[in-house]
């Protein structure tokens, strides 16, 4: 025998041996693994687009709120321009004042100046 083929024979001795049914046993459970691991992967690609989804949209709506908000803000800051000076609108007037300050230092703006 040469050396090739003694490395040979004691590689095949050390390795245990399959029977086909074996070996497409163990095929079977691997495939079903990577299917299993296909369809999870799948689902949670799912549920990470859906959720990114609904906070794009509840991001919206706050924009939407928040722009309403400003148009009643500026809405009451022009009918004061014009109001007589006892009108009950002043108290909320220094309400919106703060309310819009907040809003500017949230953004990062500096508000030190306002």
């Amino acid at each position: 025998m040469t050396n090739q083929q003694q490395v040979e024979e004691e590689y095949n001795t050390m390795l245990p041996q399959f029977t086909i049914g074996e070996y497409e046993a163990e095929q079977d459970y691997f495939n079903e693994y990577d299917q299993e691991m296909t369809e999870a992967v799948t689902e949670a690609d799912y549920y990470d687009n859906s959720e990114q989804q609904q906070q794009q949209q509840q991001q919206k709506e706050e924009a939407y709120v928040d722009d309403s908000l400003l148009k009643l803000i500026v809405d009451v800051q022009s009918y004061l321009s014009e109001a007589p000076t006892d009108s009950p609108l002043f108290a909320l007037q220094y309400k919106m004042y703060t309310y819009l300050k907040q809003r500017a230092f949230e953004m990062g703006m500096d508000v030190s100046t306002i």
